[in-house]
């Protein structure tokens, strides 16, 4: 397989949801005028602003809202902790974002999974770039526990996809393998390396790697009363 020189790649990455239709065709299930808003980041690998880059975000924004980053590190790992909290917990309950986000149980799990990626990309010398206006950190477990204000944030940014449900769950609805590997369990090892525990991260792969292997679709409930008791 031939290898793209890095100096015609641009990175980046997607803001925003959608759900397979069929062949060639898919439903934008992020709220539109989100999508509009906040639809892209992009960037150049070594974080440089470029004519190109520039170029493209004019084109790109004819499509929905693009940002530039010169922290593309920082944006993947922003990306994969909102992927591994809402889309982890959509595969892992057969539910959508906003059945998650509306639940008590459900928000708090989502809370703690973001904190545990915060803890394993911080040990990881990630630093984190914002997501639109949102700054990941703020998300932070107080040693108190997440405040109101917190799980209300958090509740507010998923709102605007709270008809999304996780492409891992459609490919789970279909038989097929999942990403969970690769976006819960991204956290999950780099936990491992840090030794920092990753009890919910845990709770995702183990859960959305059952269903792979016999074929039958977590059960909300069922997921919600385990997630409650790790929660004690």
């Amino acid at each position: 397989m031939t290898q793209l020189p890095a100096k015609n790649v641009v990175a980046g990455s997607v803001e925003f949801g959608a759900t397979a239709q069929g062949a060639g065709s898919s439903e934008l299930t992020t709220v539109y005028d989100r999508f509009k808003e906040f639809a892209f980041k992009i960037g150049e690998l070594d974080g440089s602003d470029t004519p190109r880059i520039e170029a493209l975000k004019k084109v790109m924004d004819n499509v929905g809202g693009t940002f530039v980053s010169n922290n593309l590190l920082g944006t993947k790992w922003s990306k994969l902790l909102i992927n591994s909290a809402f889309s982890g917990l959509s595969a892992a309950t057969n539910s959508t974002f906003g059945a998650v986000a509306d639940n008590q149980v459900g928000v708090l799990a989502a809370l703690n999974i973001i904190n545990e990626g915060l803890e394993a990309g911080k040990a990881d010398n990630v630093t984190f770039d914002k997501m639109g206006s949102i700054d990941l950190n703020d998300f932070k477990k107080p040693a108190d526990g997440f405040t109101d204000d917190q799980i209300a944030l958090v509740r507010r940014m998923m709102a605007a996809s709270k008809d999304l449900k996780a492409s891992m769950l459609q490919d789970l609805e279909k038989g097929r393998k999942t990403e969970v590997h690769d976006i819960n369990g991204v956290i999950v090892k780099a936990g491992e390396e840090h030794d920092i525990k990753t009890p919910f991260n845990d709770f995702v792969v183990s859960t959305v790697s059952k269903a792979e292997e016999t074929g039958k679709l977590p059960v909300f409930d069922e997921s919600i009363a385990t997630l409650k008791d790790m929660l004690k």
